[in-house]
């Protein structure tokens, strides 16, 4: 699918209105903010008196390039609208933040990152390029290749560096379910290493950790599947009679603390055809062509971490090193457990 004129030409319009409201600030050398038209923020800002950016209407989704793995996107679009309209071609973004209405600007902006970061990087290292808006009015184009001063400088700098207006995403064939398989720890120690193992095992696709005590907690980590676990029943975690997934993870560690159990979760796509659960609102920009057929589920045996080796688009190095992420979250959680 191409950019329809008529949406690209509506994107075009409103960033050439926003760099000429940031060039006339930038003549008259007046101080502004930005207005996204929403925030996840609970603090009170000022509305009276202040010189506002309007990044309100950029929020539409381009293009989604199925061949290329790619998709366009203008900064304001959340993460559950992206994702629906990526299923749909069966693909999804690399790091996906777990928090719906995070958006892709503020991924980028805020550094973002989860439970596939230790394969892919925080959120911005899977951007191909942005255009943005500098503090002159100026409109660039930033990325590896040009103006790559920018493209680094404004990954994580809280929008100073200018106005974001688009980004190109890098996406990943989705598949129907995800193993889940979860590793008890008894110990910070064990915690590490047992992350440290599975962080060099190249099928896994997902992997994060939770302790609920000094001495107890485990690993989980999620691989992408075209067939469910053998002999056993899908999970969800999406209806109002499921469990919640922390108290779920805490009672199997609790029942079997030596022992790796596994669980069959449907990917957004596949629940939402076979459970009823809800996918979220309407995207910005639906797709046009047929999504991929599902596979039919067959036998699968039960992952654990082991090497293995996996086909995947074009990724940045493992980051950061030494899972530091893993380490300050469990230091932060025997603190509170103390």
């Amino acid at each position: 699918m191409s950019v329809t004129e008529k949406v690209r030409n509506q994107h075009d319009k409103t960033v050439e209105d926003i760099s000429n409201t940031v060039r006339n600030f930038h003549k008259k050398g007046v101080k502004f903010r930005i207005r996204h038209g929403s925030t996840n923020s609970t603090r009170q800002t000022a509305t009276k008196g202040q010189n506002f950016v309007d990044t309100g209407p950029l929020s539409n989704i381009l293009d989604v390039e199925q061949a290329r793995q790619t998709c366009l996107v203008e900064p304001n679009v959340p993460m559950d609208q992206l994702v629906k309209s990526t299923l749909a071609y069966g693909l999804v973004p690399l790091v996906v933040m777990e928090f719906p209405g995070i958006t892709v600007g503020g991924g980028f902006s805020g550094t973002s990152a989860e439970s596939s970061s230790f394969k892919h990087g925080v959120f911005h290292r899977t951007i191909n390029y942005i255009e943005m808006v500098l503090a002159n009015g100026y409109i660039v184009h930033c990325s590896e290749d040009e103006n790559t001063d920018l493209f680094h400088g404004a990954a994580g700098a809280m929008g100073t560096f200018g106005v974001i207006t688009l980004l190109e995403v890098q996406l990943r064939p989705v598949k129907p379910y995800v193993l889940t398989s979860y590793h008890p720890v008894t110990s910070v120690a064990d915690a590490v290493v047992t992350m440290q193992k599975c962080t060099a095992d190249t099928s896994i696709d997902y992997l994060d950790g939770i302790l609920f005590s000094r001495n107890h907690g485990a690993i989980i980590v999620g691989r992408l599947s075209e067939v469910p676990q053998k002999n056993e029943p899908i999970r969800t975690f999406s209806k109002a009679t499921d469990p919640w997934f922390y108290l779920h993870v805490q009672s199997l560690i609790h029942k079997q603390p030596h022992t790796t159990t596994t669980d069959t979760i449907p990917s957004p796509n596949t629940s939402s055809a076979t459970t009823g659960a809800h996918s979220g609102p309407p995207a910005a920009h639906s797709p046009t062509s047929s999504p991929p057929s599902t596979p039919s589920p067959a036998s699968s045996s039960t992952p654990s971490c082991t090497h293995g080796s996996s086909t995947k688009p074009k990724t940045p190095a493992p980051y950061p090193p030494h899972n530091t992420w893993l380490k300050i979250s469990l230091s932060h959680s025997l603190r509170s457990n103390n």
